[in-house]
């Protein structure tokens, strides 16, 4: 009979250096601070269908069929307005496209949306080993950039990345939101030719972002090795045995939620924390058969050669009221494990003095539901 886990898993925890169970009511007041809300404004739609062309001007009677195309418009008109990209979503996928998105307008929301909305907007890779949609963007201010009820499948490389500059912490971008979006197959578990996907999302120095009721679905590389969760005290770096991870909050990534999303099936940690990213928050989340090392895992590397100098531990993270149902392999999933094993080198703890490095509650684990 599966049993739910609460009182093993507090004195689990108990024992993990770094975490705190305390109750929702002592929970730390946040430092998070958002920045000024983005500015009403005139809205400028463009259409996409995979039956347009990138000869037309982009209208809802002549769509364009491409992202880059998109972004070519914007780039010439410069648009003063709230930006909506209406993606056709009942007349068929649009395959083989990439992008990367660098424009960019201060205070003006910048919207990808499924049109109708009752469907999916499907995106599937092409030949090359790319990333579906990276936002590239290291000016520190928020970038506002909301991508809506996408499906993207098959993508070897990774899904969805908001890049900011990992080295240098002021080069940051936010207040991105990822909402109702599902990503399958992701990795090159099926064509182990091709290279390994680091994460389905990355987020590299990006804060304030949202990641709200998303599905990670079979997401994979090919990896040789199936070791169970507490057998290696870190992943592999590199190389053909590297597991993908479901969310990297990687680099000053501060300050984000994932909230209401489902992983199911993925063969790698469902998030990964690294490198002072603080004050983030995973909830109301399901695993199923999800994790590697562990559900959820923290890592910093002392020295860091090519960031020139070290990484630092993330602290006041948060992680509760989630589900998970069966690691990697089945067995009862590990909800969290610090992976860090350097001592803290001239790293500063929190002026306020809080020394957690996550705080747990309410969550569950059990092995898998099998038939």
């Amino acid at each position: 009979m599966r049993t739910k886990i609460f009182t093993v898993l507090a004195l689990l925890l108990a024992a993990v250096a770094g975490c705190d169970n305390a109750s929702p009511d002592e929970k730390a007041p946040s430092s998070c601070e958002q920045g000024p809300a983005v500015m009403p404004a005139a809205t400028r739609y463009i259409y996409m269908s995979p039956a347009g062309s990138d000869e037309n001007p982009g209208t809802e009677a002549a769509p364009v069929s491409t992202l880059n195309r998109v972004q070519g418009i914007l780039q010439n008109e410069r648009p003063d307005s709230l930006v909506v990209v209406r993606i056709r979503s009942d007349a068929g996928a649009y395959c083989g496209q990439s992008v990367v998105w660098n424009y960019l307008k201060p205070d003006r929301d910048i919207i990808f949306e499924a049109w109708p909305d009752s469907i999916l907007a499907s995106f599937c890779r092409g030949d090359a080993d790319t990333v579906f949609f990276v936002l590239k963007a290291s000016a520190g201010r928020a970038t506002n950039v909301h991508l809506r009820r996408l499906f993207v499948q098959g993508y070897r490389a990774g899904a969805i990345w908001f890049t900011g500059e990992a080295g240098d912490e002021s080069g940051w971008n936010g207040s991105n939101s990822i909402t109702d979006c599902v990503m399958e197959d992701i990795g090159n578990a099926s064509e182990p030719e091709r290279h390994i996907s680091w994460s389905v999302i990355d987020l590299v120095n990006s804060r304030h972002n949202l990641i709200r009721n998303c599905s990670f679905v079979d997401c994979a590389n090919a990896n040789t090795n199936d070791f169970p969760q507490g057998g290696s005290a870190r992943a592999p770096a590199e190389g053909p045995n590297q597991p993908i991870i479901g969310v990297y909050l990687a680099h000053h990534s501060s300050c984000n939620q994932i909230t209401g999303c489902t992983f199911r099936r993925v063969k790698g940690d469902a998030v990964r924390i690294r490198d002072d990213s603080n004050e983030n928050e995973i909830s109301n989340c399901s695993f199923y058969q999800t994790g590697w090392t562990a559900v959820c895992t923290m890592w910093y590397q002392y020295p860091q050669p090519f960031l020139g100098g070290g990484e630092c531990p993330s602290w006041n993270n948060l992680f509760h009221h989630n589900h998970a149902e069966g690691n990697w392999l089945c067995g009862e999933a590990l909800l969290f494990h610090d992976m860090s094993t350097e001592p803290a080198r001239r790293c500063p703890r929190p002026a306020d003095g809080r020394a957690y490095r996550i705080r747990m509650w309410a969550n569950e684990s059990l092995p898998c539901n099998r038939p």
